[in-house]
């Protein structure tokens, strides 16, 4: 069986979104090779760090929920989304 190689993370990394990856992500051909550009990249925090691209996923309150990965043709969940972390209601 095919395992892709993903960075190994701990349980805690894998369930606890990363606040400060969105600085981390790079614009890079990876990425525009998904037909964002740099300017979507960079409004919708989408970019290239560790070996993958990561696609930020936020909740209606702005809050982040989780990224999801996309590396070698395939897309990866998180294993668990997150709540809002906001104390905002939505409308």
């Amino acid at each position: 069986m095919f395992a892709p190689a993903w960075p190994a993370l701990t349980l805690t990394e894998r369930l606890r979104p990363k606040r400060k990856l969105p600085s981390k992500l790079q614009y890079t051909e990876q990425v525009e090779q998904l037909s964002f550009t740099e300017a979507a990249a960079k409004d919708f925090s989408i970019g290239f760090y560790r070996g993958q691209v990561y696609i930020l996923i936020r909740h209606s309150d702005g809050s982040i929920s989780g990224f999801v990965g996309y590396m070698d043709g395939q897309m990866k969940l998180p294993p668990k989304w997150p709540p809002a972390t906001s104390n905002k209601k939505s409308a």
